[in-house]
């Protein structure tokens, strides 16, 4: 009776274990590497509730997160906010929400290089990207509205054949963005081409050497 008992326990314990961790994958958790950063964001007096909103943008666009991407992107709640006023929430909303997931999540060769206009976001926060967020400043001026936090964030490439791509072909070790947020929590469009700011002078092309080298 005490064996059944026992094997009836583990039964239960095991179930609340997976009960536990299908409720956290689906409740939106921030990921290990999130927690981490903001940990050291807030140790080193950086982070704030926009800067959050900045680092949580650069996560959705790596992972091609469209419905946050969206949902955090001023000018594409203004685009879906147009065609809803014209047609409700019909096919056509539908179909112009497809169209900005696919531009969000569309990475193609011709379109992987920094250019003088700039490039899109998702060619800076590729998939496999590390991030880490190293300044906060006043932002930039002239934006559709005004900025009340731009967010500096280092990405690091993982290796030259999937790093973004400078003006004459060459490979990009790191290089760092600014995301300007307005004071209610939206993404702004910045450059001529994309969303970020480019800080030009901080990249850098010095690769590790492989091992065995």
């Amino acid at each position: 009776m005490k064996e059944k008992k026992s094997v009836q326990g583990l039964f239960v314990l095991a179930a609340g274990i997976v009960l536990a961790v299908v409720w956290w994958l689906g409740s939106g958790a921030i990921p290990v590497e999130a927690d981490e950063q903001s940990a050291r964001a807030r140790q080193e007096g950086y982070e704030t509730p926009l800067s959050s909103v900045a680092w949580r943008y650069a996560l959705a666009v790596r992972d091609n997160n469209c419905a946050e991407v969206i949902r955090m992107t001023l000018w594409m709640n203004e685009r879906l906010d147009r065609v809803r006023a014209a047609h409700g929430d019909s096919e056509r909303l539908e179909a112009a929400r497809e169209a900005l997931c696919r531009r969000i999540t569309r990475r193609v060769i011709e379109g992987n290089q920094l250019t003088a206009e700039g490039v899109e976001d998702p060619y800076i926060f590729a998939p496999g990207v590390e991030l880490n967020l190293v300044g906060v400043d006043g932002g930039a001026a002239g934006l559709e509205r005004p900025v009340a936090e731009r967010s500096w964030i280092r990405v690091t490439y993982p290796n030259r054949r999937r790093a973004l791509r400078d003006q004459e072909g060459q490979p990009i070790r790191s290089i760092v963005v600014g995301v300007n947020v307005s004071q209610d929590g939206y993404v702004l469009k910045a450059g001529f081409i994309g969303n970020l700011d480019v800080d030009r002078d901080s990249i850098h092309y010095v690769w590790p050497r492989p091992e065995g080298e």
